[in-house]
């Protein structure tokens, strides 16, 4: 007998002689009348085959016996061994029937329980083998190939597994732990099992559905960290994922045009910065972006988002003379984050003439009654002011429209500056706007009424000499002057007048006295009795005069 073997059923046709002594065994080898088998053979060959087919609780417990004895036989299990020890049911399972007690598996659908693999899989499945089997025959089972490592065909498996899986919160747990796994550089699915495996609806994402969860396919959703770019239009799964998994998933491949267009119009509809910011990043790295001419999407230095044609590269004249929202600058933040994309969209460095017409036509088609409205003048005074500081085409200044006493945009050449509190005749000339200040009629080089009437042959009267003097208060002029400029662009007007008069110094004095300090004795006139009390004096030393008195309590 084979010594340690264990008490095994007898086999039909299968007698095991064990010779007395040699002499014996010499001649029993002589004459050739026993068949020599090896050991491994005799176990798969003749007691495996003839043991498996019987469902005896007996049987079954022999079995076991003997599978122990062999194992405790194979120190280095040659690749014969491997091949037929992993595709017989030779592996006790973890789970007991309730019939013949110990069922058996094949090696090769057994999962090591110790391995990393192990937690994809769930409880109630019957893949794992029997503990003590496992403790004693750990080294042997590794060796024939239990189940350790990712393979394409555990991958496939537990994907059909998963998209059956009614229990979504362990199973989010599950497909967490699959993207931890490390894949192999040369793991790859074949192209079916590759399309099976980014279609089919196998990632668990979290909702507001009753469910909790919806069950989504690769192709329809993103990691965490494509959150931003994608989330309006596809679903996110929650955690990141690392670069070898996204490449399986197909999540590495360029975002379509279409998803990323739905993106960044539901990011401008919910005025959500960040995800703006990050699409146009994304669209700014694959190169041709000029698409976006089309979308309002370029962040303004008044926090509003425009098309691209509608603004200019921040430090350019609209910082001093704004435009909005017709013409605005790139808010400087979102100029030095995309600086790439900006240039590719053409965005330029400075306001040209026709910026200041298309400005124009639009404030004429949206001025239905013929006179500007409070905002539109404004536009307009700084559009003017624009105007007289480009240097170009020289007939283009004459394009731009003036407007006139009643805030009507007239041609250039109709327009006459002077006194407009008049009577006769030169009092139905179209005066220049009140609201556009002396230093700025210089610039635009207009016809003073006088001289057009003396160009024209028209005969001014004596009454109407008399009349051509100035009939507004020094006050309304005063105030007109200054509620022209807004607070945050009057400091740059002050530095554009020093400027233009060619100065080479500006002071300010601020005078914080209290208004019951001052006696209104001396002024020189009573009208100026309410600018008494805290102002702030500027002047410079240029050549003209421009000096200003504002009353910071009372215009505050």
């Amino acid at each position: 007998m084979i010594e340690g073997l264990p008490p095994i059923p007898c086999v039909p046709g299968l007698v095991l002689y064990d010779p007395c002594d040699k002499h014996e065994a010499h001649l029993l080898e002589f004459f050739d009348l026993l068949e020599q088998v090896p050991l491994a053979d005799l176990f798969f060959e003749r007691y495996i085959p003839h043991l498996e087919n019987t469902e005896d609780p007996v049987v079954a417990e022999a079995k076991l016996r003997l599978i122990d004895f062999i194992l405790n036989k194979t120190l280095r299990p040659s690749d014969s061994f491997k091949t037929r020890f992993s595709n017989l049911k030779l592996v006790p399972s973890s789970v007991r029937s309730s019939t013949n007690g110990i069922q058996f598996r094949p090696l090769a659908t057994t999962v090591d329980p110790t391995s990393a693999i192990s937690k994809l899989f769930f409880d109630d499945e019957d893949v794992f083998p029997e503990p003590g089997f496992l403790k004693q025959h750990h080294q042997v089972l590794k060796l024939c190939g239990i189940m350790r490592t990712l393979t394409p065909e555990i991958l496939i498996e537990r994907v059909h597994k998963f998209v059956t899986s009614r229990n979504k919160q362990r199973l989010i747990v599950k497909v967490k732990h699959l993207f931890s796994l490390p894949l192999d550089v040369d793991f790859r699915l074949a192209p079916k099992l590759l399309t099976l495996f980014r279609t089919s609806r196998w990632i668990p994402i979290l909702c507001s559905s009753p469910e909790g969860s919806q069950m989504v396919s690769p192709e329809d959703c993103r990691s965490a960290d494509d959150k931003e770019l994608v989330d309006l239009v596809l679903r996110v799964f929650e955690d990141t994922v690392p670069p070898q998994w996204k490449a399986l998933l197909g999540w590495d491949q360029v975002l379509e045009r279409e998803t990323l267009l739905k993106q960044l119009n539901g990011s401008l509809a919910n005025q959500s910065s960040h995800r703006i910011d990050r699409v146009l990043a994304y669209i700014g790295s694959l190169g041709d972006c000029r698409f976006l001419m089309q979308y309002p999407c370029i962040l303004t230095s008044h926090d509003e988002y425009v098309l691209p044609k509608s603004v200019v590269l921040p430090g350019t004249l609209l910082s001093r003379y704004p435009l909005a929202p017709f013409l605005d600058q790139v808010d400087p933040s979102f100029a030095r984050k995309h600086t790439q994309l900006l240039k590719v969209l053409g965005i330029r460095q400075e306001v040209i003439f026709d910026d200041l017409l298309r400005v124009q036509s639009i404030i004429v088609t949206s001025t239905q009654s013929g006179k500007l409205s409070n905002d539109h003048l404004n536009v307009v005074i700084s559009l003017l002011e624009i105007s007289t500081r480009l240097q170009g085409d020289n007939k283009a200044p004459s394009l731009i429209m003036i407007p006139d006493t009643e805030g009507r945009l007239r041609p250039r050449t109709e327009i006459v500056c002077g006194e407009s509190n008049v009577t006769g005749t030169i009092a139905t000339f179209s005066f220049v706007n009140p609201r556009i200040s002396p230093d700025l009629v210089d610039k635009l080089g207009l016809e003073n009424s006088y001289a057009r009437a003396t160009r024209l042959g028209i005969e001014i009267e004596d009454e109407d000499e008399d009349e051509y003097t100035p009939r507004e208060k020094l006050t309304t002029i005063i105030s007109d002057t200054l509620g022209r400029y807004t607070v945050d662009s009057t400091f740059s007007e002050f530095l554009a007048n020093a400027n233009d008069c060619g100065a080479t110094k500006i002071s300010w004095i601020i005078d914080a006295c209290a208004y019951k300090n001052y006696e209104s004795s001396a002024l020189l006139s009573e009208e100026l009795k309410g600018l008494q009390g805290s102002a702030l004096f500027i002047y410079n030393n240029g050549g003209k005069s421009s000096n200003l008195l504002v009353d910071p309590v009372r215009d505050s």
